[in-house]
């Protein structure tokens, strides 16, 4: 998986030939706190919206 910034630039730069694009993995984390439901997002400098904590894949690893 793409583990950060650099490799996420590399991803768009070269068209993704190392990736399998068509696949990603995502990651839904819920906590509970003072009666709250809380869901765990990030912010990328990069980006500006928040996301979930997840990348592509790259090819050749293992899916099992």
């Amino acid at each position: 998986m793409i583990s950060g910034d650099q490799e996420m630039f590399k991803l768009f730069a070269d068209g993704g030939k190392d990736y399998l694009i068509s696949m990603s993995v995502d990651n839904v984390i819920f906590g509970y706190h003072e009666k709250e439901l809380k869901v765990l997002l990030f912010h990328s400098t990069h980006y500006p919206s928040w996301r979930l904590p997840g990348g592509y894949i790259k090819a050749g690893d293992q899916n099992n």
